[in-house]
């Protein structure tokens, strides 16, 4: 994945789940945008896990 901030990769991970739950996709699209969305998640998922392991760290 291209270099984007945690919250650049929040934001679009907030529209794509906007935008599958509203079904505002097409069906073409959708498989592309639940795999961008899976990405993302796990991207603000694992960079949530090192702030707080560097925090733990930290005390």
């Amino acid at each position: 994945m291209k270099e984007i901030s945690y919250e650049q990769a929040l934001a679009e991970l907030e529209d794509l789940v906007q935008k599958i739950e509203a079904g505002e996709l097409p069906l073409a699209e959708l498989k592309t945008a639940m795999q961008r969305a899976e990405v993302l998640k796990k991207y603000c998922e694992d960079t949530l896990r090192g702030v707080r392991e560097e925090i733990e760290k930290g005390e």
